[in-house]
């Protein structure tokens, strides 16, 4: 494993601890990671926020002066979680130190923000950029790329703008250029979008070595008998899944 990578959430208070005083030494705690069976009383050696060692408790590290020291008797680390499906804007009332607070407190490390206008996420992306050390770490991929008849818009209640519209006519590599010089990792398409524009957008992408996800193209679905219809109940919301026999030339 490479523990310089691994992100870690304790609680809160080891978070705000981590922030104080990047070097750390965590004794007599319990470790679940991914990779490896269930360790039982390790010690970890975090220096500039950063795991660099971890050994059984019944050893020490030669050097501790310059480091705080937390008991971790009857406590578990774990890498920091994920929220793959967040979108920061969609309630304007919620500020986005509060969402950060409530992802760190539940061990969410790091999030994606499947679809916001940038200029209304900029407040978000200049938080994180002033408070490393208090907001998980942000993926996102700008506004939902819809056709010119998009569904987030902003003018009916529950659908809030969170959308570009684009078709044919449109120049999709500015678009898609713009995207990234305001810093997207991936992009989100959306339903409305029509097949050819659908099609140029993943080109473009797949040159600039992005990666698209989105909802499925209501055009391909009506155009073609569906083989499975799956309902997932998800809070709130429930989610039809549409899959479909499709030849992968269409």
């Amino acid at each position: 494993m490479n523990y310089k990578k691994m992100t870690i959430i304790l609680s809160l208070i080891l978070a705000m601890e981590i922030g104080a005083h990047p070097s750390l030494i965590i004794e007599n705690i319990t470790l679940i990671d991914a990779e490896n069976p269930v360790r039982l009383n390790q010690t970890v050696l975090i220096e500039d926020g950063k795991i660099q060692s971890i050994i059984d408790s019944t050893q020490s590290f030669e050097e501790q002066n310059n480091h705080t020291i937390i008991d971790g008797s009857g406590k578990f680390l774990i890498p920091g979680l994920w929220d793959a499906h967040v979108h920061l804007t969609f309630i304007p009332e919620i500020d986005h130190e509060t969402y950060f607070n409530l992802f760190l407190k539940n061990g969410i490390t790091s999030i994606r923000d499947t679809g916001a206008v940038i200029e209304k996420l900029q407040p978000s992306l200049n938080y994180i950029k002033e408070n490393p050390n208090k907001s998980p770490r942000l993926f996102y991929a700008g506004p939902l790329i819809d056709g010119r008849d998009r569904v987030y818009k902003g003018k009916e209640p529950g659908f809030p703008e969170l959308s570009i519209g684009i078709d044919e006519n449109s120049n999709i590599e500015n678009v898609v250029n713009g995207l990234m010089d305001n810093g997207v990792t991936f992009l989100k398409s959306y339903e409305m979008l029509s097949k050819d524009t659908y099609l140029e957008l993943l080109n473009i992408a797949k040159e600039n070595n992005l990666r698209v996800t989105g909802i499925y193209l209501l055009v391909l679905i009506l155009r073609k008998p569906l083989r499975l219809v799956l309902v997932v109940c998800n809070m709130s919301e429930i989610w039809i899944l549409l899959a479909h026999s499709m030849p992968q030339n269409y």
